[in-house]
């Protein structure tokens, strides 16, 4: 479904930014802040791109994408990466609970790599069964993985059986896993920022292991089940 406008006059910024917010509004039923945006201009002459949240968030820093499409027949269309923002939690607390499961000592720093946006049918209602068919062809979910051990044969062995449960259950996806003794990981990865940890990944790591899977499906178009 396209959102049409006439567009015989450029609009200000102000208008511009308050038109997009309000479709994201009305299409939501609920308040968005601004993050920041980028107009059209000479590098980009028919797009907005702007970055957006829930306005009532708490303890998360995470955005999505608006755009703002100017079509060659005069029309407005938008698109945005709302229902990926909603969903993204669900597919990070899965993948979670499979690191967990062999490594309880942890930390996991998960996110959902794209798209940035996704198409009009899939919506917040869909529910994760269908949005996973979606994301399993379009997006990756990926992480980095902190985490103390002990015994480092057991836990190069536990690698192997994280690993295995999470290519059964994401199509396409990646990890870096980085393994301390319990001393270190206590003393220098516990409770440590992701900027920080990223940083000092391999100062005081014992394991290190990187994994990679599957491929995205670019041509794939989604279709919406009928009933759903």
């Amino acid at each position: 479904m396209k959102k049409e406008e006439e567009n015989k006059e450029l609009p200000t910024m102000e208008e511009v930014r308050k038109e997009m917010l309000d479709y994201l509004e009305d299409k939501y039923d609920e308040e968005f802040e601004m993050y920041n945006i980028e107009y059209a201009g000479w590098g980009n002459r028919n797009r907005e791109n702007m970055l957006v949240y829930p306005k009532d968030r708490e303890n998360d820093d995470r955005v999505f994408t608006l755009n703002r499409i100017y079509e060659d027949d005069g029309s407005i269309r938008y698109e945005d990466g709302y229902v990926g923002y909603v969903m993204e939690p669900i597919f990070v607390e899965k993948y979670e609970g499979i690191v967990k499961k062999y490594f309880p000592n942890s930390m996991v720093f998960a996110s959902l790599l794209g798209p940035h946006v996704y198409p009009e049918e899939l919506t917040i209602d869909s529910g994760y069964d269908e949005f996973k068919k979606y994301v399993d062809e379009k997006a990756r979910l990926g992480a980095h993985i902190f985490a103390g051990i002990g015994d480092e044969d057991k836990a190069e062995r536990l690698v192997k059986q994280m690993e295995e449960e999470l290519k059964a259950e994401i199509e396409v996806g990646r990890f870096s896993f980085y393994g301390y003794t319990m001393e270190d990981y206590e003393k220098e990865i516990l409770g440590k920022d992701k900027k920080y940890l990223i940083a000092k990944r391999k100062e005081f790591s014992i394991i290190e292991k990187e994994s990679s899977w599957g491929d995205l499906n670019h041509d794939y178009i989604y279709e919406k089940e009928k009933n759903k």
